[in-house]
């Protein structure tokens, strides 16, 4: 009897590691040069992201803007987190059904045509109003701030070169406290720009609310009298890290500005995170100031999404809805969050959405706009635990949710060296389904030793894996071997 080889376990175990190599190789996606520039943003977490009213194509669609936020500039540092403050423009739409137009969907880089770019920075705040990206505060490394910084965004459509400014106020005007972890709310029916909360330094918990009116006449002159004005803060615990939308009333048509979650640290140093959702109604008095109310939003049957903080929340005025996304319940290495909730101004309601489809990986931290019928996601960051065969922990994936088909659509898959094709990809799961494939052939490989140590004992397979040339040891014909000495009937 031959020597027995190891003739099929060899080519097996070289494929599992071909595929394990193959795995971390599409999980990085080392498709850079040194001297490129990335295709799609870097992945980051607590990015500034907008919507644009009017398509740059000029075909009444919705577009996109991306702003600064603490990344992983793969240019700048090949480890660590840097705070950026490129600028990216995001096409992307729908048809009437609810399902995502995949050739409309595409990023471009607009930081080029930019001058006098703002510091990086991240947990900063922004919004679109008048034709400009407006972003105040945040945290740039060194400190928190308290900046108004204002961007025309016309000049992007042509390429042409366009400048971020300071509003020209008067030096003697009352700026809000420094802050990060606060949110910014552009109402276009009073032309105005609201902060809510946020935090100071050594935790220190905001509650207030301000307003400042944009002029309609965009001269030295009239921002010399343009006032920041500070409103009536939430009637409730002081929070940072929540999310805020701009709402339509359904039935009056009047703005709000509606807040929900966010977190603080009580007197025992302990995070308490919120659950509650807030709307601010503006108004104008007698002499032009504006007046605000705030009232706590109703909910029926005690049903909520689960206090959360640094989530994303977006309105969708053609279903009066709000949209609740992910988000983190504790600093702890419990995963973040990646649920989905409605909230329905029509019967106040929570209703929890459950997709029949893929999910967005957990992440807090992220970014999240309202374009054209989709709720778009952008980015942020889940914890390490949850990480397969990848050593980078921030996102850089774009994900839409359909209200009308109530289905997610992963657009891009994360990819931190930022030089991935800019390509909708057809399936999101590209890394769990080459895991899928590396396991099954793991048991295949596994099966076939069974069926040999069945078949020819524990040595054999011994011998079968090692490669080995012992010959094996014959065993007895164990047959059964009968003697005949008399029968009656061959007599």
């Amino acid at each position: 009897m031959q020597a027995v080889r190891c003739r099929a376990g060899g080519p097996l175990v070289l494929a599992l590691a071909l595929c394990i190599v193959a795995v971390d190789a599409v999980s990085k996606s080392v498709l850079r040069s040194s001297d490129s520039e990335p295709i799609v943003p870097w992945c980051r977490k607590a990015a500034v992201f907008a919507a644009v009213p009017g398509s740059p194509e000029g075909a009444g669609l919705d577009s996109a803007v991306l702003w600064s936020g603490k990344a992983h500039d793969k240019i700048a540092r090949t480890h660590g987190s840097t705070l950026v403050n490129d600028l990216w423009h995001l096409s992307i739409s729908a048809d009437e059904n609810g399902v995502v137009d995949r050739g409309s969907f595409a990023w471009r880089k607009q930081t080029e045509s930019v001058n006098h770019l703002p510091d990086g920075r991240w947990k900063s705040a922004g919004d679109v109003l008048a034709g400009k990206l407006w972003v105040f505060g945040g945290d740039d490394g060194h400190g928190f701030l308290n900046d108004l910084w204002a961007l025309p965004l016309s000049g992007l459509d042509q390429d042409s070169n366009v400048s971020w400014a300071k509003p020209p106020m008067s030096e003697s005007v009352v700026l809000p406290p420094a802050r990060r972890g606060h949110v910014l709310v552009a109402t276009p029916g009073n032309q105005a720009l609201v902060v809510v909360g946020g935090r100071m330094r050594h935790h220190i918990c905001l509650t207030d609310t301000w307003v400042i009116s944009v002029p309609m006449s965009d001269t030295k002159e009239a921002w010399q009298s343009t006032q920041w004005q500070e409103l009536p803060g939430i009637p409730a615990s002081c929070r940072w890290g929540h999310a805020a939308a701009h709402v339509v009333d359904p039935l009056t048509n009047a703005e709000i500005i509606a807040v929900h979650g966010g977190r603080f640290k009580n007197e025992q140093g302990e995070m308490v995170y919120h659950d509650d959702l807030w709307f601010l109604t503006l108004g104008r008095a007698q002499d032009s100031t504006f007046t605000g109310s705030w009232s706590e939003a109703p909910y029926k049957d005690g049903v909520k999404p689960p206090a959360r903080d640094h989530h994303s929340m977006v309105f969708d005025k053609a279903t009066a809805s709000l949209f609740v996304f992910g988000g983190r319940v504790s600093e702890s290495t419990i995963p973040a969050l990646q649920d989905l909730w409605r909230y329905s101004l029509a019967d106040f309601c929570w209703h929890e959405l459950k997709p029949h489809t893929f999910l967005p990986e957990t992440r807090y931290v992220h970014s999240a706009v309202f374009v054209n019928g989709l709720m778009v996601v952008f980015g942020g960051e889940h914890f390490k635990k949850d990480q397969i065969f990848r050593n980078d922990y921030k996102l850089n994936d774009v994900w839409a949710f359909s209200p009308k088909k109530e289905s997610w659509t992963q657009l891009t898959i994360s990819s931190c060296n930022g030089y991935i094709n800019n390509q909708i990809v057809q399936k999101p799961t590209t890394r769990i389904t080459l895991l899928l494939f590396v396991v099954g052939l793991l048991l295949a490989w596994l099966l076939g030793l069974a069926n040999r140590w069945q078949a020819q004992g524990g040595v054999h397979i011994f011998n079968y894996c090692m490669g080995t040339r012992q010959r094996p040891q014959q065993r007895p014909d164990q047959r059964a071997v009968f003697k005949v000495e008399y029968s009656p009937l061959r007599s």
